[in-house]
């Protein structure tokens, strides 16, 4: 078998490991078991801010903001766990490299 074999048991498995971890987030937040939300500050923590940062950036997660300037800066608790379990892509090159 080959290492970048997509029908390899183990890849199938992990695909749909995650593939139902995404599922139970979401029926968690639809039944409100956890917040859909996550402010920019638990997302760092979470995260790093850097990594928040280069998805946001990248277009994968939108920050929301619903007031003025200063207002708490909100993320989509399901985006950034969509972006998470797609970190091994290759989004380490520079996106003026894509341009």
């Amino acid at each position: 078998m080959m290492v970048g074999d997509w029908t390899s048991k183990a890849v199938v498995a992990a695909l749909l490991k995650d593939q139902a971890e995404t599922a139970a987030l979401a029926m968690a937040i639809q039944l409100d078991v956890v917040t859909p939300y996550l402010s920019q500050r638990q997302a760092y923590d979470k995260y790093g801010s850097s990594i928040v940062d280069r998805w946001i950036e990248e277009g994968l997660v939108k920050k929301i903001k619903d007031g003025p300037a200063n207002t708490k800066v909100r993320i989509s608790r399901l985006e950034l766990e969509c972006a998470a379990r797609a970190s091994n892509r290759p989004s380490y090159f520079s996106l003026r490299d894509f341009k």
